[in-house]
């Protein structure tokens, strides 16, 4: 299922917004991923077949429910951001 297909439906759109990391996920020199929101977008805007791959299917899943249910959540959400992007090459 593509990630514009899933980040629609999953739970309350404040959550998303207001839940943020504890630490940043860094994807640049000059860009940081502060919220699930942030984090959410910056998958969005990946070339549809990136979105497919394994690691940042997980960190959609991970994404899910950290919105769904915070808690360990989130912290298990930036851990799956930050090997998805180390995956692909992408963090600086």
């Amino acid at each position: 299922m593509p990630a514009t297909q899933v980040f629609g439906w999953a739970g309350s759109q404040k959550l998303w917004v207001i839940v943020r990391f504890d630490d940043p996920v860094r994807v640049s020199h000059k860009r940081k991923l502060l919220t699930l929101q942030d984090a959410a977008d910056y998958i969005m805007q990946l070339p549809e077949d990136a979105q497919h791959e394994v690691h940042w299917q997980t960190a959609i899943e991970t994404l899910i429910n950290a919105a769904e249910t915070g808690g360990g959540w989130v912290m298990f959400a930036r851990i799956a951001m930050l090997r998805a992007l180390n995956a692909d090459g992408r963090s600086q």
